[in-house]
Formats: C-alpha cells, sequence, structure tokens
C-alpha cells in the first residue's frame, strides 16, 4: 500500500528496554520521515520510508510507534533514496528482506544438505533462490539481505551449508563457536 497523503510524518519509537519493558527509544527523540509504503510481512506490519539526512530506507515496526504525527512537509520522493531508487518494486524488496532488516543485498551460495531444506527455500525465497545440482550435490544461489540471510542460515544450518560470500561464512563460523563457548 502506497502512502498517499505524500507529507512527512514524525514519531517516537518504541524498543524493550534490559528489563523486558517496552520504553522509548533515544530518550524519546523524535523520528522525521518520510513515508512511503506499509507492509505486512509474518503477520507484523511495517512502514517503509526515508530521511532527508541519510541516502538509504528504513523500516519501522508500526506496532513500535506512538504519538505519530502528520507534519505540512511534503515528502522526499522515495526515487531519489538510493536503496529504493527509481526502479523500485515492492514485491522484490519483500522477498530481498525476509526478515525485514536493513543491509545490502547479496547472493549467497548454498549447498542443501537434506531434501527438506529444499522447501525451507523455496518457501522463504521463491524465485530468489536459485537451485541446481552439480557432481551429485545440490545447490542454490540465493538473493537476500545479508542479515536476514545470516539469521535464516543459522535458523536452518542443520540442513545447509553456506559456501560464500566468504565474510558471511566467517561471521557464521565465529557465531556459531562463540555459542558453543557460551554452553561449556
Amino acid at each position: 500500500m502506497e502512502i498517499k497523503e505524500r507529507k512527512k510524518i514524525s514519531f517516537i519509537y518504541l524498543s524493550y528496554d534490559k528489563k523486558g519493558k517496552l520504553s522509548e527509544r533515544r530518550d524519546g527523540k523524535r523520528y522525521y520521515v518520510s513515508p512511503y509504503f506499509l507492509i505486512n510481512n509474518f503477520n507484523k506490519y511495517y512502514l517503509i520510508c526515508g530521511s532527508d539526512y541519510q541516502n538509504y530506507h528504513y523500516n519501522f515496526r508500526i506496532e513500535y510507534m506512538k504519538d505519530i504525527v502528520i507534519t505540512q512537509y511534503d515528502i522526499r520522493d522515495y526515487r531519489d533514496i538510493e536503496t529504493l531508487g527509481e526502479n523500485f518494486d515492492i514485491t522484490k524488496h519483500i522477498n530481498d528482506h525476509i526478515y525485514m532488516f536493513g543491509g545490502d543485498v547479496i547472493t549467497a551460495k548454498i549447498e542443501i544438505l537434506s531434501d527438506n531444506a529444499i522447501t525451507f527455500v523455496i518457501d522463504w525465497f521463491g524465485n530468489n533462490a536459485k537451485i541446481y545440482e552439480d557432481n551429485n550435490k545440490i545447490y542454490a544461489n540465493i538473493k537476500s539481505n545479508d542479515n536476514a540471510f545470516f539469521f535464516w542460515a543459522l535458523q536452518y544450518q542443520e540442513h545447509i551449508k553456506v559456501l560464500s560470500p566468504e565474510n558471511l561464512v566467517t561471521k557464521i563460523v565465529n557465531t556459531l563457536e562463540d555459542s558453543i563457548k557460551k554452553y561449556k
């Protein structure tokens, strides 16, 4: 759904503190953004927006926004935001950002280690995954947001092996080693 008013909004953004209490981020300082799209991703609603000060977009959970005010100021055109751009496609954006994290879109190569994993890959990434066989092994090249893919790979790590990019492999290895240390 595209935002029709074409006016900037301001709001206070909430998150949970160390005690699990919903608290105002940035000590209650207001966010000022140009709202572009509302989307539903896994039954959570997000506002895709931009600011006058950065050349990339933000995703804010609607339920964590409070005291929303529509300002008198016109929005910045989303085509001027580098990470959205002239050819922005909302469906492609949702597919590239499966957990609605910010960050770069990468192409990761994985080895599929179980038959179940093919279903997981297609369910999560759809056409953003290209599955192929080579030397009797099954692989997939997956286009995704780097942060989202990192968490997805951890979630399904018993069914897949990440082969590239190398910095992602290193991040996964370090995270798993740190996790093992926590449980020793």
